[in-house]
């Protein structure tokens, strides 16, 4: 990645996300810990980029995967994940919402 906007946690997802490919189960299952515990932490934002790599990474190792356990969890962490991001969205807009309703 090269660095055109794009953040520090950006490319630290990036890295991690590379490893999806690697055919050591351990890793792969690190890679979708790693994933969901910088989704679901309230101290760093995801968007874009690291999101949709995110995304891609679980779903890649839920397909390619042998290991039913990584299988499981990276489907687990996809539903959390997606279902995370739609909860942020939504709180957003209501703060929008709040916010123009004080104007």
């Amino acid at each position: 990645v090269a660095d055109f906007g794009y953040t520090s946690m950006d490319m630290v997802v990036d890295m991690v996300c590379r490893c999806k490919d690697s055919a050591v189960d351990d890793i792969q299952l690190k890679v979708v810990q790693c994933i969901l515990s910088i989704i679901t932490t309230n101290t760093v934002e995801i968007h874009e980029f690291a999101l949709m790599i995110a995304v891609q990474a679980c779903y890649h190792i839920h397909l390619v995967s042998k290991n039913q356990v990584n299988r499981s969890s990276a489907k687990s962490t996809l539903n959390q994940m997606l279902s995370i991001v739609f909860q942020r969205m939504e709180a957003y807009d209501l703060r929008m919402a709040d916010l123009s309703l004080v104007d």
